[in-house]
C-alpha cells in the first residue's frame, strides 16, 4: 500500500496481524514518520498512515484544494480495513481533526474501537486564519518538530515551508458540522507545555462522542510525540489493547511484545 493517499508497510506484519493503526501525521508532515511506530508497536499491529499530496512519495501531486477532497479520498480505503479487522485512529494536531472527521464517515457501519486526537483542539474551536500567522510562525513551528530551515538549502526550505503552508491551508477550510456524533472511546492527548494547543483548548473534546472520553497529559510541548516517545507508545499500546479487547468481546488479546526501541516520529 504505496504510492497513494494510505501508506504502510507489510514487510512488517504478520499474517495474524489483530489490529489496525491509522496514523495521520501533523501539518507538513509526511507518512514515512510513522514506519518507526510500525517497528516499535510490533507485527501484531498493521500500521497504515495518510499521505497528503506534496511531499515524500507524492512530491509531485497537486495539493488537495478541500478536506472534503481528503475525506473522500482516504474513506473508502479506510472502510475496507475497518472490515477486516479492529481499526485504531490516531491523529496528531491537524491529523487529528483529519482522523475525527474519518472516524465520523465510519459510524454508521464501521466505528473504530478507539479514536486518539493528539495536541488538537475541539472541533468548535478550529477558526480559521486565527490558528497560524505568517512565514516567521511557520519556521517556528517547523523548529518545534526539530527541524531547522537553516540546515537546509533554499530550495528545499522552500519546499518545507510550501508543503506547510498548503496544510495550513487545509486548516483554515475546516468548520465543524453538526450531526454525526462518535460513538468510539475517545482519547484526548496534550502537552503540558504545549504554547500552540494549551489543555484548555482541548477540554471541549467529551461532547464531540457518545462513548467513553479520556484526557492524558504528557511532558513536553506540541510535538511532546517526539519529546517522550517511549511513554506515548506505551500509552499508544494501551489503547490498542483495549481496542482488541472489546473487539473481541472483552476477552483478552495474547500480543507478542516487541524489544523497547528508541523511535522517531
Amino acid at each position: 500500500m504505496t504510492g497513494g493517499w494510505l501508506v504502510s508497510w507489510p514487510e512488517f506484519w504478520r499474517q495474524d496481524v489483530r489490529v489496525t493503526l491509522l496514523c495521520v501525521p501533523p501539518a507538513g508532515a509526511g507518512a514515512n514518520q510513522f514506519r518507526s511506530w510500525q517497528e516499535a508497536l510490533g507485527p501484531q499491529v498493521g500500521v497504515v498512515a495518510v499521505q497528503l499530496p506534496g511531499r515524500e512519495g507524492r512530491w509531485r501531486h497537486p495539493k488537495a484544494e478541500s478536506m472534503e477532497e481528503v475525506y473522500d479520498a482516504v474513506v473508502p480505503d479506510v472502510w475496507r480495513l475497518a472490515a477486516q479487522r479492529p481499526l485504531v485512529i490516531f491523529g496528531h494536531c491537524f491529523g487529528a481533526i483529519i482522523g475525527y472527521e474519518v472516524a465520523r464517515r465510519l459510524e454508521h457501519d464501521s466505528s473504530p474501537e478507539a479514536v486518539v486526537v493528539s495536541a488538537c483542539r475541539s472541533p468548535d474551536l478550529w477558526v480559521g486564519g486565527e490558528l497560524f500567522g505568517g512565514d516567521d510562525e511557520l519556521v517556528g513551528l517547523l523548529a518545534a518538530r526539530g527541524l531547522d530551515v537553516d540546515d537546509v538549502d533554499e530550495d528545499s526550505q522552500e519546499m518545507l515551508l510550501r508543503t506547510l503552508r498548503a496544510d495550513i491551508e487545509l486548516c483554515t477550510s475546516y468548520r465543524h458540522e453538526a450531526g454525526v456524533t462518535l460513538s468510539s472511546p475517545l482519547h484526548v492527548w496534550g502537552g503540558s507545555d504545549d504554547s500552540i494547543v494549551p489543555r484548555a483548548q482541548m477540554d471541549g473534546w467529551n461532547r464531540f462522542t457518545s462513548g467513553h472520553s479520556r484526557q492524558r497529559d504528557f511532558s513536553g510541548g506540541h510535538y511532546f510525540i517526539n519529546d517522550d516517545q517511549v511513554t506515548a507508545l506505551t500509552e499508544l499500546r494501551r489503547v490498542l489493547d483495549a481496542a482488541t479487547g472489546a473487539a473481541a468481546g472483552g476477552q483478552e488479546q495474547s500480543w507478542t511484545q516487541p524489544e523497547h526501541r528508541d523511535v522517531s516520529c
